[in-house]
C-alpha cells in the first residue's frame, strides 16, 4: 500500500486534569504524546498532530501540526480528520492512519493490521474494535474520501462513527487481554490505572 500519514488527535482540552493540554499529561514520567508518537511514527511514514492554538507549544515534537479548517473550528475530531485528509492530499499519501494523544498503549501492528483490512477496495475505513467495543479514532482512511467528508462535515456529522456509519467501514478485531491497548486516560485516575495495567509492558 501507499504511503500513510499517521494523525494524533489531540484537540482537546484537559479539564478532568485541571485544564492545559491532555497530550501533555505524565504517563510514567513523559508526556501522553511522547507514548503515542514512540509507538506511531514505526508505523507511518509522516507523523501530525491535530491541534489548535499555538503550534510552537509542540516545537519540541518533531511533527508538523494541523489546525482544524477555519469553517470547522472547534468541530470536534471531524475536524481534525478534514485537517489529516487535506495535508494528505496535498503531500501524495493515500491512507490516514488516525489516533487519540492520550492512548499510551496502542498496538505496534494497529497500521498493519488495519491495512490488511484495506486490501478490499470495497472498503473506504478500517476501525479497530475490542472485546465488545469499537474505537472510531483509531481508524485508517483512504485519503480519497476528503470530499465525501467535507460534505458530511457540512451536514453538521460532528462524530466520527456517526462519519463511519455513512461510509464504507470494516471492523478489526484487538485482543483486550491481558489489556486493552486502547484504554485512554479521561482522568487521573484512568491514567493510574493504565501505569498499573502497564507496568510490565
Amino acid at each position: 500500500m501507499a504511503g500513510i500519514l499517521g494523525l494524533i488527535l489531540a484537540g482537546g482540552q484537559a479539564t478532568r486534569f485541571g485544564g492545559g493540554d491532555k497530550s501533555r499529561q505524565l504517563f510514567h514520567g513523559l508526556p501522553l504524546l511522547a507514548h503515542v508518537e514512540t509507538r506511531l511514527r514505526p508505523q507511518v511514514d509522516t507523523l501530525t498532530l491535530s491541534a489548535n492554538g499555538d503550534p510552537s507549544r509542540f516545537s519540541d515534537f518533531e511533527m508538523a501540526v494541523l489546525a482544524d479548517p477555519l469553517h470547522l473550528h472547534k468541530a470536534g475530531p471531524v475536524a481534525g480528520l478534514v485537517a489529516g485528509l487535506t495535508y494528505a492530499t496535498t503531500h501524495g499519501f493515500d491512507f490516514v492512519l488516525t489516533a487519540p494523544c492520550d492512548a499510551p498503549l496502542l498496538p505496534s501492528d494497529l497500521a498493519e493490521r488495519l491495512s490488511s483490512a484495506l486490501h478490499d477496495p470495497h472498503y473506504d475505513c478500517a476501525r479497530a474494535a475490542s472485546g465488545d467495543q469499537i474505537h472510531p479514532v483509531f481508524a485508517l482512511w483512504r485519503t480519497c474520501i476528503l470530499e465525501p467528508v467535507l460534505q458530511l462535515s457540512t451536514d453538521n456529522v460532528r462524530a466520527l462513527w456517526r462519519l463511519q456509519t455513512a461510509i464504507a467501514t470494516v471492523d478489526v478485531s484487538f485482543s483486550a487481554s491481558p489489556f486493552d491497548p486502547f484504554s485512554d486516560a479521561d482522568t487521573p485516575d484512568d491514567l493510574r490505572q493504565l501505569e498499573c495495567l502497564s507496568q510490565d509492558r
